[in-house]
């Protein structure tokens, strides 16, 4: 018997299998926590199922390698240009595939997005000045966001909904050299968590000491 309420006290995953096969993935994800599953990403199979990978995807101006690097165009950066926040291509196989298995599914799913303090801070180790470095990912984040959230919807309309930003860039955020102040760091990651509330219980997720 699955509940069909999210509680205190749930345990869930976030980030990465080992598998290869997206199929297995799913499977094994709803079979071990079937209380709360949470869609997987492969980074075995894909290297563009890695976090930074997943979350510049769509960006203009932005390639995704096929080892998951990326390749900054900078003249076409402009963080007011509309986005591709689609779940559609490589690097969302294992997202799919996991929603495909959980179809119909009226008892909770979890899942996650890379946040934009952490991509921002990607964009800005290419050479992206964090002027334009940060309100890109923001806005490329919260595009995700919308789109994973209709993801879900689709393929399961009744399912109560967990959505974790994954921000391990926060480990730095109170560091002297940081190029974004706390303020901003602040509104930055709240801006992305804004455009999931409605829709979801949501966290953030850091996998290191953070303020």
């Amino acid at each position: 018997m699955i509940d069909v309420a999210v509680v205190h006290g749930q345990s869930a995953a976030i980030g990465s299998l080992p598998h290869a096969d997206p199929v297995e993935a799913a499977a094994f994800a709803l079979e071990v926590q079937p209380r709360l599953p949470a869609a997987p990403s492969l980074p075995n199979r894909s290297a563009r199922e890695g976090m930074i990978a997943q979350a510049a995807w769509g960006i203009p101006g932005v390639e995704v390698l096929p080892d998951g690097s990326l390749r900054v165009d900078d003249p076409r950066l402009d963080p007011l240009a509309p986005v591709d926040g689609s779940v559609d291509g490589d690097p969302f196989v294992g997202l799919r595939a996991f929603l495909a298995a959980a179809a119909g599914r009226i008892g909770p799913l979890k899942v996650q997005l890379t946040g934009p303090v952490t991509l921002g801070l990607a964009l800005h180790a290419c050479g992206v000045d964090a002027e334009r470095a940060f309100p890109l990912a923001g806005a490329a984040v919260r595009a995700r966001a919308a789109a994973l959230v209709q993801a879900v919807r689709r393929a399961a309309p009744l399912a109560p909904l967990v959505a974790f930003v994954d921000e391990p860039g926060l480990v730095g955020a109170m560091h002297p050299g940081f190029p974004l102040d706390p303020d901003a760091t602040l509104d930055l990651v709240s801006s992305a968590l804004a455009t999931l509330e409605p829709h979801a219980v949501t966290g953030l997720h850091c996998c290191g000491a953070a303020d």
